[in-house]
């Protein structure tokens, strides 16, 4: 992980730390005026999208190299940054939904934005109009091409994960979570947030027999039956919101975790179970920032320009 940067919103700026590295931290920081809110990480690069209209004007930048890319188109609230290796092209995947007068979804409009082309693509395709889980309107990204929504379906009264897929151009078969969350004996288990870690799937799910937080990995994608729960940590150590996991520390069993409701980080120790604090430079106490990785790359973006910090 010592290649890798542990990249946090922070108000109206963007923070850029090595998570784990014997030297030094190459801290950096890009300011902007107002919110900033973090799409994804793809390929070494960063997606965000902040001011003066949150959907509509976002960026993308290379940590490394320090190369910034802006746009202002809209192709909807919902957003992931992919990379189709086929074409070597940078995408942002994007839909939104139209509502009748009693505010149910109608219609569902994906669109899709080429970095190659510099230009939008409106898909005409069919895909379940099911309602994306609140908090959750950036997808996440694994393979680098298949991008990764929540969706509450109210027939299976129970979450889903919808998965587009920017190489073929459309949304592909939900990915099936453990069997184990099928199972309609195990009512009060609940998938709370999906995420990336070590470049697998992963979901953390509430789990009130037990009383825990489950973690799961996919260590195949798209194959149900390769889910494999990491590791299990009992709700009584106040993480009662829930927890998600962010890294791994290079060589060990400890685990970056972070409250979901809240800018507290920890570390956890498998071997052990022990929980201790996890403090990064220039992050206050407040709700709503988020988190990612991102690899360092030397990826060009076509059309960039040196960022200088402002």
């Amino acid at each position: 992980m010592s290649d890798d940067l542990l990249i946090i919103s922070n108000g109206g700026s963007i923070l850029c730390d090595h998570l784990d590295s014997s030297t030094p931290a190459a801290t950096f920081t890009w300011h902007y005026q107002g919110l900033v809110s973090i799409i994804g990480s793809c390929n070494g690069v960063l997606c965000t999208c902040h001011p003066p209209n949150a959907y509509s004007h976002w960026t993308l930048l290379n940590p490394t190299t320090r190369v910034i890319w802006e746009m202002v188109p809209s192709i909807g609230h919902c957003l992931g940054l992919a990379f189709d290796p086929v074409n070597l092209d940078f995408k942002i995947v994007g839909f939104s939904d139209q509502l009748d007068d009693v505010g149910d979804i109608t219609t569902r409009i994906t669109k899709v934005y080429s970095l190659n082309a510099n230009s939008c693509t409106t898909l005409d395709i069919e895909f379940p109009t099911d309602s994306v889980e609140g908090g959750h309107d950036h997808g996440v990204v694994v393979n680098y091409y298949l991008v990764h929504w929540m969706f509450w379906s109210p027939s299976l009264r129970k979450s889903r994960i919808g998965c587009f897929d920017v190489c073929k151009m459309g949304w592909i078969d939900d990915v099936l979570l453990p069997r184990y969350y099928y199972d309609p004996t195990r009512r009060n288990y609940f998938l709370l947030d999906i995420g990336v870690l070590d470049g697998l799937l992963c979901s953390t799910f509430e789990n009130k027999v037990d009383s825990c937080f489950d973690v799961w990995v996919m260590m195949e994608h798209g194959v149900q039956d390769s889910w494999f729960k990491l590791f299990s940590i009992p709700i009584s150590n106040n993480l009662l919101d829930g927890v998600i996991p962010v890294a791994r520390r290079s060589k060990s069993l400890e685990f970056l975790i972070r409250q979901r409701h809240s800018s507290k980080f920890y570390w956890y120790d498998m071997t052990d179970g022990r929980i201790s604090d996890a403090k990064f430079d220039g992050v206050p106490t407040y709700s709503g920032f988020e988190t990612y990785m991102c690899s360092r790359s030397m990826v060009k973006l076509p059309g960039g320009r040196l960022f200088e910090d402002r």
